[in-house]
């Protein structure tokens, strides 16, 4: 074997890892948004049903927007307000109110704030995502509740998300959890009545 064959067959393993590397990241990827579609169908169908349970309105009407703006807004308001306080960043987490929660510790963390600000969108659901969720295309506006769930924003384990919804004059923040494979509906923060003063967090 000459020097030329030995240099092409060395070409040509290089190339082959280079495609592998390329096939197997993207298999990687296709496999995180697929498990992301199913999280997100997951938590919009708990919070609809649950929404749904507790209203008195015959039609819930799930809307199109999946803007998680106000998500990222309360991160980067209690990441600022917290530098502040913390400069040094002493603390792992950095809510700034007294929350004994461990999971908003988990959530509201130093670590997660770049993976968590970096999922802001603005867009909508698809029209098939809203008929599977709320079992029509048809909308009886005779008795109507609207209700606005943004794309749910979650840590880097898939094991927490937050989500706003928003209902009329008020907005607020779920936070989820996943357990065995089912997302628990926690406690909610950051309401927000759609008035001049508001408070992020309860106290």
């Amino acid at each position: 074997m000459n020097k030329m064959e030995i240099i092409k067959q060395r070409a040509l393993l290089v190339i082959n890892f280079i495609l592998i590397g390329l096939f197997l990241s993207c298999s990687s990827k296709q496999e995180r948004n697929n498990s992301s579609k199913n999280d997100d169908y997951m938590i919009v169908t708990k919070i609809f049903e649950t929404s749904k349970r507790n209203s008195k309105s015959k039609t819930i009407h799930l809307q199109k927007s999946n803007n998680n703006e106000y998500v990222i807004k309360v991160l980067k308001s209690e990441r600022a307000k917290s530098s502040l306080k913390n400069p040094e960043q002493i603390d792992d987490d950095f809510i700034t109110t007294n929350h004994n929660e461990e999971s908003l510790k988990r959530i509201f963390n130093y670590k997660e704030y770049e993976f968590l600000v970096s999922q802001s969108v603005n867009s909508t659901w698809d029209a098939d995502f809203i008929e599977q969720i709320t079992g029509s295309n048809k909308t009886d506006y005779s008795s109507l509740k609207e209700i606005t769930i943004s794309k749910p924003v979650y840590t880097s384990n898939h094991k927490y998300a937050l989500v706003s919804i928003t209902e009329k004059t008020r907005m607020g923040i779920q936070i989820m959890e996943k357990t065995n494979g089912k997302w628990i509906e926690k406690e909610i923060i950051a309401p927000l009545i759609f008035q001049p003063k508001a408070t992020l967090f309860k106290n």
